[in-house]
């Protein structure tokens, strides 16, 4: 194992830690280098089966990459976060159905956001109302 690269992680060498428990025994523990230059000790079942992929920098540059204009929000110059805008179109509608004047109170669930041009990226309040479900499967027949 030693030189192989496992996604970010060289393995250096063997360590003398079996401080890990596992069903089929004490886990061979290896000693790995991240491509960030930090080590980290992971058992070589995880290495193999893809579990571990670096010291942990990888997951902290993911979560990083979702912010600001890479968030999945991120729409027509503004963020926008898609729960908060169907948050809005329903407090705008008073938590009633537009089309038959249902509440969620009576429905014991929350209202659906229909697009009235049917693209559901297009999340600008002129383009969205609040519908039971009942109507709302209606305009998508």
């Amino acid at each position: 194992m030693i030189g192989l690269t496992f996604g970010r992680l060289t393995v250096l060498e063997r360590t003398q830690d079996y401080s890990l428990s596992s069903k089929h025994g004490k886990p061979i523990l290896w000693l790995c280098e991240c491509a960030c230059g930090k080590t980290k000790i992971v058992s070589g079942i995880a290495l193999r089966k893809g579990n571990v992929k670096s010291c942990g920098c990888l997951q902290q540059e993911f979560r990083l990459s979702q912010h600001g204009l890479n968030s999945p929000g991120y729409i027509d110059g503004r963020c926008c976060d898609v729960q908060k805008f169907y948050a809005g179109v329903r407090r705008r509608a008073e938590y009633k159905c537009q089309y038959c004047g249902v509440t969620q109170v009576i429905l014991n669930r929350k209202l659906d956001v229909h697009h009235l041009d049917g693209i559901h990226e297009n999340n600008v309040f002129e383009n969205a109302i609040a519908l039971c479900h009942s109507c709302h499967q209606q305009q998508h027949v």
